[in-house]
Parts: structure tokens; sequence; C-alpha cells
């Protein structure tokens, strides 16, 4: 190599030596750092991690879906999970060698699909439509109180009315019915795996126009019937605890198995004035008690302006009852007059409203 050569070679690798020399030089934390800056490109380039496989699990570990999405992460050839039990896991597996795992609850009665996210990128579980305050209390444990009215048929038709001082016997209708109004108050408790939601309720019920005197028998002198009886009842209450099967949005088909307490009076009269004696009439009141079942539909009536909903329902129940018997005696003839009324099955027919909290 020449002198000139030389010459040149040097002068080419001095500003590269001296460049190394400050990148490679120790920096005082305190000092200027220098005219040194690092500029990004103007188009930084963007990573996406597409999941290749996806696996959806309900709350008691079984597997709802699981498949490889395809170019546009669909899941092909798995239908979406319509419905679970509150809790769903969804573990996204991406082609990076890394995984995600996300908890999501969810209320059993919504109808759910699954979308691809492109913000956080993963699976994660998308509402058919907006959520609602309404939609709250579906398979939400909570309390309600109810307000309805009912119509009643009692079972009294088979009666017999006798007397110690005649042969005679008498057997009035004493059937009836009536109506009443009354309120409540349930439990809803968390629903089953099998999607059954149980619940406790109570309530009252005050019975309005029964019992009427029925009057059939003469015993004494006249034709005209002197001797009867009346089962008049007054209120009944009702305990006991069911379960609902979830139809549709805020409708439900219920069940109910619970036992009664009824009020009644229970009168005996005879008209004793025909021989010289009073009118007279002999009443007391008891309780009865009683299974009673019943079934029942709810559906919403309308929605508050905050989304909330009162909802209908109509019931049947069916009332067990004793039979009754009763015996009175004349303080003026010392008759003794009887009662013996069978009992059976009352059918109620209940349309009320609830409001749950």
């Amino acid at each position: 190599m020449t002198n000139g050569m030389r010459m040149f070679a040097a002068v080419c690798l001095l500003p590269t030596i001296f460049l190394g020399a400050c990148a490679t030089a120790p920096m005082d934390p305190g000092a200027d750092p220098g005219p040194l800056a690092l500029t990004m490109p103007p188009d930084a380039p963007t990573v996406t991690i597409h999941p290749t496989r996806v696996t959806v699990k309900n709350g008691r570990g079984e597997v709802l879906l699981d498949g490889v999405p395809d170019k546009d992460n669909r899941l092909t050839g798995n239908p979406a999970p319509n419905q679970f039990d509150g809790k769903l896991d969804i573990t996204t597996q991406y082609d990076n060698g890394t995984s995600k795992t996300q908890t999501l609850t969810h209320d059993p009665a919504r109808s759910m699909s699954l979308a691809w996210d492109d913000t956080t990128k993963q699976y994660v579980v998308r509402q058919v439509e907006a959520p609602k305050p309404a939609d709250k209390f579906v398979g939400e444990p909570g309390w309600a109180i109810q307000i309805f009215g009912d119509y009643k048929q009692t079972p009294y038709d088979s009666t017999t009315i006798s007397s110690t001082g005649s042969s005679v016997t008498g057997k009035p209708d004493l059937s009836d019915s009536m109506s009443s109004l009354g309120f409540g108050v349930r439990r809803y408790f968390a629903p089953l795996a099998n999607g059954f939601q149980p619940f406790a309720y109570a309530g009252f019920s005050e019975y309005f126009g029964n019992g009427a005197k029925a009057a059939d028998v003469t015993y004494h002198f006249g034709t005209t019937p002197d001797t009867g009886a009346e089962i008049k009842e007054q209120r009944s209450f009702l305990l006991g605890g069911g379960g609902q099967f979830l139809l549709g949005r805020n409708m439900a088909l219920q069940l109910m198995l619970g036992l009664h307490a009824t009020r009644m009076q229970i009168s005996v009269f005879s008209d004793e004035t025909s021989g010289g004696g009073p009118n007279n009439i002999f009443s007391t009141s008891k309780w009865m008690f009683g299974p009673a079942a019943g079934a029942g539909l709810s559906f919403p009536l309308l929605y508050f302006s905050n989304g909330s909903p009162l909802l209908g329902f109509l019931q049947y129940q069916a009332m067990m009852m004793d039979d009754v018997s009763e015996s009175v005696s004349s303080p003026f003839t010392s008759n003794t007059y009887s009662l013996r009324a069978d009992g059976g099955i009352q059918h109620k027919f209940m349309f009320g409203v609830e409001k749950r909290f």
C-alpha cells in the first residue's frame, strides 16, 4: 500500500472510530445527553396475535365450545353457547404459545354468543340484546311482594243436620263461592344446576261474601223450616315452598306445595219460638289446617321508566279441607243439634301482580 492510500484510509476511518467511542463511553447520569436522538419510523408495524384454539367451559367445568378459528376468527362447526349457569370461562390459546383465560358471569335466562374482540385479541361473550334492569331478577336470588285477588269454591255440598228431639234429618247444601283480597311475600334462591329456581312463600287472604244459612229442616211445630247451619270461612294463611322453570324473558312456570291455615265460623241455629222457646243461634270459630298445592304462570305486565318490570301471575291452588263436625244443646228443650259436613278440595283461582327487589 502506498503512502497516499494509507492517508486516504485513515481519513475515512476517523469519524467511525470517533462515533464508536462516543456510543460505548460511559455517560454521567447528570450530564447533558448530547445531540444524539432516536427517531421512530413514521408508520410503526402492528402485530396481530391470532388464536389457535378456543375452549369454553361453564361453571361446572363442562365444555360448551371447543375448536380452532378460521381465517376470519370464526369457530366453524361449533354452536355458540346459548345459556349457561351464571359462570363462564373462555380460554384462548394463541399462535405464539401464550394463552389467556377470562371468567364471565351471566344471567342464565339471557341468550349469548361468542365474538372476537380485536382490542383485547381474544374471544368474548356478546349479549344478543342490550341488558336491561328488567332482566336482573331472572335467575337471581331476591325478595318479592305480591298483591292479588282470588275466587274460591268451598266443598261442603254434602252435609247432615240432625236433632236428638226428632227423627227428621236434613241435608242442606253449604257449599259456597267467594272472592278475597290478599298479599304475599316470596324469597327466591339461586337456581340449581338444572335451571330450576326454588323459592319460599307466605300469603294471606281475607274472604268476602261467603257463608249463607241453610234452613231446610223442620223439627218443631209448623211447616216452615226452622233449623239449619252455616259455615263461613273468614281468612287463610298459606306457607310453603316451590320453584319455577324459566320459559322465556321474564316468563316462568311455577309449582308450589305447602300448608294452609283457614279461620272459619261454624253456626248451628234452631228456632224454637213455635214451642215457646228462643231462637237459638250457636256459633264457634276454629282454625282448619291442611295441605295445599298449586301451579301458575308469571309474565311481565309493564315496565317502569328505569326498565324494572311489574309482573303479573295466574295461579290455581287446591286446598284440602277436613270434615266439619259440631254439636250444640238447646237450653230450652235440651235437644242436641248436630252438623256434619264433608270436607274436600277447595279450588282457588288467583290473579295478581308481583314486584321483585
